[in-house]
């Protein structure tokens, strides 16, 4: 089941990120264009671990003090 939930997650990112991206594409000139796929790619690459690592981290500290208790 909890591989189901990773996929959607991943899945809903992707989706995100196209998505967001295309809008950009349609609605920004040139240079504002450049600009914005450079911060949002990096403003990307920290959500995107934040969204899909963190929550890992979370699950296996909550597993060892289970564990300690």
């Amino acid at each position: 089941m909890s591989w189901f939930v990773a996929l959607g997650m991943v899945g809903a990112l992707c989706a995100l990120y196209v998505t967001v991206k295309i809008f950009a594409a349609l609605t920004l000139t040139d240079e504002k264009l450049k600009n914005f796929n450079r911060r949002f790619d990096a403003a990307w690459f920290l959500v995107s671990f934040l969204f899909l690592i963190v929550p890992s981290i979370v699950q296996v500290v909550v597993s060892i003090v289970k564990d300690f208790s």
